[in-house]
């Protein structure tokens, strides 16, 4: 069933570019936004030999309605995220109330690009109906480019002639679909791009531009005749650059098929501007905050959580007296760099493959005041101390 795709080529920019979304922003938003999976809740099963190949069963709690399966597939722009503690808190609700719930990890791009994760996926689904044969239906979700993900494998397996362009798999080995859910999918190839969606012109490279078979469709609106589709809800968010990819494909698949509902969620109910508003008068109890100025404005951010709460820093230690002051979790965000990326990474700037950006230059012997000058805030760029 399962094809490899060679590895493509990209260029150190790419990698540069995929490494900074795996290993750093990818991480500090699980880590912001994710909570720990109660203790015993979730079993962990491979359902193929790669080692991304790997799903999360979550049971259903045994006095809860009996409901069917949901089947979650993880975002990240196909080259990062992960199934896992980002998700944990509405996963566990789906439990809580009878869902049983499967969260699956898959091979990301670019080492394994186009197709070879749908055709991952779908051994994951063949792997759940033969070991949980009860969930023979399954409600599929995904976000981001989960959504896309899930979007796709709702196609594929709702119309055989479709799916055998993208596998020989026995149709009869996979689970019926339900309902699909696509949150702030990618559903067309170029509006994100245009919209000015955070490195989308990385994404779409090392996925979609980057593959061997050009011809399988890979986002929703390639598709150029679709028979059957399953009952769809479409999410997008009022300020999301994937906003109009989730209206483009929900205007299109409305033509046709009635089966389908579109929702967009907007933003924030208020904007705060931190240079001539206390955010400590117009905010309170608030569950979670994530700190990215750190020093005199960190320290004010412990005033709006309410006991109990979460402050998650990527700018500096928070105080652990002002967090046992409040009866606040605070920590400090971090990226586990090694030597070796570090000198990479200077091998790269010595070359002038990456440019740095800098604010100002201080000798050494005005430290102090280099310290002032960041903290004033409004620094764009580094601020270095020169060594003599």
């Amino acid at each position: 069933m399962q094809q490899l795709v060679n590895p493509i080529k990209i260029t150190l920019g790419d990698k540069l570019g995929v490494f900074f979304w795996r290993h750093i922003a990818m991480p500090a938003i699980a880590a912001i936004g994710g909570k720990k999976y109660p203790s015993g809740k979730v079993t962990e099963f491979a359902y193929g030999d790669l080692p991304d190949e790997q799903l999360d069963f979550i049971a259903p709690s045994p006095s809860s309605e009996k409901r069917l399966a949901i089947v979650h597939i993880h975002g990240g722009a196909w080259i990062a995220g992960s199934k896992g503690n980002f998700y944990s808190k509405p996963l566990m609700k789906f439990s809580e109330v009878g869902y049983p719930v499967f969260s699956l990890n898959y091979p990301l791009a670019p080492k394994q690009q186009h197709p070879y994760m749908l055709r991952s996926l779908l051994k994951a689904l063949v792997w759940i109906k033969k070991k949980y044969p009860q969930h023979d239906t399954i409600h599929l979700i995904g976000d981001s480019a989960g959504g896309n993900l899930a979007m796709m494998l709702g196609i594929f397996m709702s119309n055989p002639s479709l799916l055998r362009q993208l596998d020989s798999i026995d149709i009869n080995a996979l689970p019926k679909i339900k309902t699909v859910v696509d949150l702030f999918g990618v559903n067309d190839r170029t509006s994100w791009v245009e919209d000015g969606f955070p490195s989308a012109k990385l994404f779409t490279k090392v996925y979609i531009q980057n593959t061997t078979t050009p011809k399988i469709p890979m986002v929703p609106m390639d598709f150029e005749n679709i028979e059957n589709l399953p009952p769809t809800f479409i999410v997008g968010a009022g300020n999301d650059k994937l906003l109009r990819s989730s209206k483009i494909w929900a205007e299109h698949i409305s033509k046709k098929f009635k089966d389908i509902e579109f929702k967009i969620y907007e933003g924030a109910d208020e904007v705060i501007d931190y240079k001539s508003q206390d955010v400590t008068t117009l905010v309170k109890n608030v569950d979670l905050v994530a700190d990215c100025a750190g020093g005199e404005a960190q320290s004010k951010l412990f005033e709006v959580l309410k006991s109990g709460g979460k402050l998650l820093s990527i700018a500096g230690m928070p105080s652990p007296e002002l967090a046992q002051k409040y009866n606040i979790e605070a920590r400090f965000v971090s990226s586990n760099l090694s030597a070796k990326s570090l000198e990479n990474g200077l091998k790269l700037v010595l070359e002038g493959k990456i440019k740095p950006i800098i604010a100002k230059i201080f000798p050494l012997a005005e430290a102090a005041q280099a310290q002032d000058f960041v903290s004033a805030g409004g620094v764009n760029g580094k601020v270095v101390l020169e060594v003599s």
